[in-house]
């Protein structure tokens, strides 16, 4: 304390409260910050588990789901390959025959990458999702990067789904 003067006892013992005071004050403030930070990851857990509840119950998004597992099969099994349904997704009058599974494609392909954004932005916990989607993800990313790969192709876009795909790469899905 030669710095402010010469050290004394009486001037020590009237200015304590002041410095506990502040190092009580930084203490305060800290924890207050841990405690926000866990809040906000509390609530991010919190709203992915009740948006993935949300949606695993609800009848139209199981009827989409079902029409892209078809498509799904359809691409792994040859009956149809990305080059084709690509093509199908771009062209702007679409047939009644593909409707249905291009509109379940565009609703599944959003639905992650609406995920991706969510949790780089913190506003979803990857944990959460990563426990409850990882196997899911993998199976339709690995079915539809070469759709993906060919729509980037002919829109001449390569930011098509890339938010997918930078899940897809955090989650070491290897496609």
């Amino acid at each position: 304390m030669e710095c402010f003067g010469p050290f004394s006892w009486p001037k020590f013992v009237e200015l304590f409260p002041v410095y506990l005071g502040s190092i009580a004050a930084l203490g305060a403030v800290y924890v207050a910050w841990k405690q926000l930070g866990l809040a906000a990851r509390q609530a991010a857990e919190r709203d992915a588990l009740q948006n993935l509840d949300t949606i695993a119950y609800s009848s139209d998004w199981q009827s989409q789901r079902k029409v892209f597992l078809s498509l799904r099969e359809q691409l792994r099994v040859g009956e149809l390959t990305a080059e084709s349904f690509a093509q199908k997704l771009l062209t702007r009058n679409q047939s009644d025959t593909f409707a249905s599974e291009i509109q379940s494609f565009r609703i599944m392909m959003n639905h992650y990458e609406v995920i991706a954004i969510g949790i780089q932005s913190g506003a979803y916990s990857d944990d959460i999702y990563r426990k409850f989607l990882r196997g899911q993800f993998k199976k339709d990313w690995r079915a539809m990067f070469e759709v993906v790969q060919r729509m980037r192709e002919l829109e001449d876009n390569q930011r098509i789904f890339i938010e997918a795909q930078k899940l897809a790469e955090s989650w070491q899905i290897d496609f």
